[in-house]
């Protein structure tokens, strides 16, 4: 499927939502007091015992520039994909109050225009640190890893709060320490790369993104959304993230001949 075809079937499914509400009203009413926290507790957690910062793929990166290399490529990969996956979440938002602040997480990721250019863009500075590294057209190509976890954020755009969950718990927030242990890697065995800016302008708008959709979270789950799935998401995102490392590695230890050494 296209995009222009998704995109007309995302465009039809809202017309068939107005078609078919029976509370139209909820989609400006102001948002009333949010949920207790322990949902988001519960799913914090899950980040907080995965313990991605530990994981093999790091500790190796910090001796291995060539990984450096393979992870700056497929975050490029991920990236811009990333950026407009939020858009179709956004997109799901029946109130507009909601919507709006969703937007703001939306809005931190693109950053604002100068001259044209979204200077500070996510994907905008991660193609700077690729530049800086002068990565290859294949280090640049999307591998069966890349292309499995972008699948699963995929796949969780059909609900909104599994969405919210994968996106805000096993993305989000997970990168907080995932992208601490990449700052290290590169400080170790990639100095010379123009990693920090990429890397702290996530580390420190990723707090306040968590921050955005937590709080969308618990509106909704008191307005009666099923807080399991929002768990469920969580918990999908989590897993995707720790696996993705799991199968980089494998595709670097079976792979690794093909790549330049930097």
């Amino acid at each position: 499927m296209s995009i222009a075809d998704a995109q007309r079937r995302l465009a039809a499914a809202v017309l068939q939502e107005v078609a078919k509400d029976g509370d139209p009203i909820s989609r400006f009413q102001e948002p009333g007091p949010t949920a207790p926290a322990a949902t988001v507790r519960r799913a914090n957690n899950l980040v907080d015992d995965a313990n991605i910062e530990t994981h093999e793929f790091f500790r190796r990166a910090r001796q291995d520039k060539r990984l450096l290399r393979l992870w700056a490529g497929q975050e490029a990969v991920v990236t811009g994909p990333f950026s407009q996956l939020l858009l179709v979440v956004a997109a799901g938002i029946k109130n507009v109050h909601l919507r709006a602040a969703i937007m703001q997480v939306i809005d931190g990721e693109h950053g604002p225009l100068k001259s044209g250019v979204a200077v500070k863009a996510h994907p905008w500075l991660l193609h700077k640190l690729c530049t800086s590294m002068s990565l290859t057209a294949i280090e640049l190509t999307a591998i069966p890893p890349t292309v499995q976890f972008l699948s699963s954020m995929a796949d969780a755009t059909g609900d909104i709060m599994s969405a919210l969950g994968l996106f805000g718990v096993g993305n989000e927030r997970m990168l907080i320490p995932e992208y601490s242990a990449v700052e290290e890697c590169f400080a170790s065995s990639y100095p010379e790369a123009d990693a920090s800016h990429f890397l702290q302008a996530n580390i420190m708008e990723d707090a306040d993104h968590t921050r955005i959709i937590e709080e969308i979270a618990q509106v909704l789950i008191t307005q009666g959304y099923n807080e399991e799935r929002y768990l469920d998401g969580a918990r999908k995102g989590v897993a995707a993230r720790i696996t993705y490392y799991d199968e980089l590695l494998k595709w670097f230890e079976s792979n690794h001949s093909l790549l330049p050494a930097g």
